[in-house]
């Protein structure tokens, strides 16, 4: 049966997160679909549904909020002609999912439609990998992984039955062993067709420029990157990247970056003299940091020197990263 809007061929629905709304979202949504649609968004207002209003964060780690997806899932799956090309359900914690659940049916009903599905329900891959693996026009996909081999051999399916995905934004839990971040990187390095490439992991260990080199021949039309850790830096202070690490990438980058984010340590004693390039498309440079800059003026410097004008430059450090932000912005007024 068609929805209010029969010929709707997009719907964005950003919906309160206030804990008495989050249940009656996908009710809600569920009015407005039609066979005409092919692209879904659905999220919070100030994030994914499921998650706590900035103001009760201090209970989300015992009230655990979860939304029961299934009944919208159901409508979707009986509703003749519906073949999304596009679905963006930013849910962070989802009721019942098992392996017979709605979701399962609605991917194996898109196998041939769906070219991108962005999800932050981290028992999606663990229960639907092979019905999403079987997406065979699949170009970008959003996800979360319980764990670094999950990730693996995710990766893995990916590279073997997906070679033309382009976009992988891939979230990774609980690292429990360091080693294994090298093999994660290994693989993600199969996956010859991306563009643009957002990892955020519990653990980082060190890049060089070594790793740069091989991510160019693996990936020469990156545009986008982000190396993030999953909590900011705030659980422990897990040593970050080095700016070796990123001159590196602006080196083999610097024509086709737009986009590029790196959890950074900027102390990291450097093993050779550093020569920045200017990232000659930069739009935006996010650094994320769990360390206060002891050379604040020299790294006002660096970032003048890479960064265009018209760059943005943003973060998710200390207030010991005011000096550089200040300094920046000083630099950049006066080469106005």
């Amino acid at each position: 049966m068609p929805g209010l809007f029969p010929n709707l061929h997009t719907l964005v629905w950003k919906a309160p997160q206030r804990q008495g709304y989050r249940e009656k979202t996908l009710d809600a949504v569920s009015y407005f679909l039609s066979p005409s649609l092919k692209h879904l968004y659905v999220s919070g207002i100030l994030g994914p549904l499921a998650e706590q209003h900035p103001s009760e964060l201090i209970w989300i780690f015992f009230q655990k909020p979860k939304v029961d997806c299934a009944p919208f899932f159901r409508t979707m799956n009986a509703m003749d002609g519906l073949r999304l090309e596009s679905l963006e359900l930013r849910i962070r914690q989802s009721v019942g999912l098992r392996k017979d659940h709605e979701v399962g049916l609605f991917l194996r009903q898109h196998q041939d439609s769906l070219q991108h599905f962005h999800t932050w329900t981290p028992e999606i891959v663990h229960l639907f990998q092979n019905e999403i693996l079987g997406l065979s026009r699949l170009r970008s996909i959003e996800a979360v992984a319980n764990g670094e081999l999950e990730a693996i051999g995710f990766i893995d399916g990916l590279a073997d039955r997906i070679p033309g995905l382009e976009v992988l934004h891939l979230t990774v839990r609980e690292f429990e062993e360091a080693e294994r971040w090298r093999e994660l990187w290994s693989a993600m390095k199969r996956l010859r067709n991306i563009t643009k490439l957002h990892l955020r992991v519990h653990q980082i260990e060190g890049l060089d420029e070594e790793d740069a080199k091989s991510m160019k021949k693996a990936w020469p039309a990156l545009s986008s990157l982000y190396i993030v850790q999953e909590y900011g830096g705030w659980m422990g202070t897990p040593q970050g990247l080095s700016l070796d690490f990123l001159s590196a990438v602006t080196l083999h980058f610097s024509k086709s970056l737009t986009e590029l984010g790196l959890f950074l340590d900027p102390n990291v004693p450097s093993a050779h003299p550093i020569s920045p390039v200017r990232l000659e498309k930069l739009q935006h440079l996010y650094i994320q940091s769990s360390s206060g800059p002891e050379d604040p003026e020299g790294l006002v410097r660096y970032l003048a020197r890479i960064l265009p004008h018209e760059a943005e430059f943003k973060g998710d450090f200390s207030d010991e990263w005011d000096p550089v932000v200040d300094g920046l912005r000083q630099t950049r007024a006066n080469q106005s």
